[in-house]
């Protein structure tokens, strides 16, 4: 096992803790903790005992805590690093994604209103390169859509208050590829108050290691388990109802002219080196209202 426990001061008094677990990531790694990094917030990563060059980048990150050593999976990755965890909130950014500059300052001030127990947002598709896909727009929270649409709440996007995750136990180790939807799941039980906003919070990167890529059948097995665990009935009439309120939500909030808007740039670097000023230009294209924060930061 190697690990770093402590990793400085700056860690101490954390307000939001980023989660982020990793195996064989270290193609990714470099773009995910520069993100994080000087953004006032802790980062733990788990390592499941890479041995890919994973270790020497976590090692050069002075401010990280982690530690690589054998795990059981993502889950397993992701609660262990929530024993960690010093904020009062809590992100989940796994290794092939990454923070958009200027967003863990906004989002930060705005937890700080504590009127809300996960906060969520939109979302960017990446090549291998970081350059812009597609913009994927989100809506307000409805837990019927939840339930019988789809799980929208993008968890690289997404933060919770720290009380309430380890209130419903965290991630469930028995679910390797959608612990996202359980969670929300358990969370909405709980009766958490989701919020969002149309900020686009993150980069998602697109490969074919993905584990939903690579284990389809299972994840249709787990869906059918989450249904049933948690009562869900899905008539042709109810998904397709919730699929329409998803569609009138996203029209509401203007999510498809965003969406289609962004189109115009597709294949503009998101993550890059501080002050590239195309990065600086696509990200402030998606997050106008962030612009003065990016140029900030670069």
């Amino acid at each position: 096992m190697t690990s770093a426990p402590e990793a400085g001061s700056a860690t101490d008094t954390a307000f939001l803790t980023v989660l982020t677990p990793a195996f064989r990531a270290a193609s990714f790694l470099p773009a995910n903790l520069a993100s994080v990094a000087g953004t006032g917030a802790q980062h733990v990563v788990m390592d499941g005992g890479s041995d890919d060059g994973t270790v020497p980048l976590l090692e050069a990150a002075s401010s990280v805590v982690w530690r690589s050593e054998p795990d059981r999976g993502q889950s397993h990755a992701l609660n262990k690093a929530l024993a960690h965890a010093d904020g009062t909130w809590v992100g989940w950014l796994n290794a092939d994604e990454f923070y958009l500059p200027g967003v863990l300052e906004w989002v930060q001030e705005r937890l700080r209103a504590d009127d809300v127990d996960v906060l969520y947002g939109d979302w960017a598709e990446v090549d291998l390169e970081g350059r812009l896909l597609r913009l994927v727009a989100n809506h307000g929270y409805s837990a019927e859509v939840l339930r019988r649409g789809s799980c929208y709440v993008p968890s690289c996007a997404t933060f919770i208050r720290r009380e309430l995750l380890e209130q419903v136990g965290g991630w469930r180790e028995d679910i390797r590829t959608i612990m996202d939807w359980d969670l929300w799941l358990r969370l909405d039980a709980a009766g958490a108050r989701f919020r969002y906003e149309p900020v686009v919070m993150s980069g998602f990167t697109r490969h074919p290691g993905q584990v939903t890529a690579r284990f389809t059948e299972l994840t249709r097995v787990e869906q059918d388990r989450m249904r049933s665990e948690f009562g869900i009935d899905l008539p042709a009439w109810r998904h397709l109802a919730a699929r329409g309120r998803r569609i009138g939500r996203k029209l509401l909030n203007h999510g498809y002219v965003r969406e289609t808007a962004a189109r115009f740039f597709s294949g503009a670097p998101l993550t890059g080196q501080p002050g590239d000023p195309d990065v600086r230009k696509a990200v402030c294209r998606l997050n106008p209202e962030l612009a003065a924060r990016s140029v900030a930061r670069g």
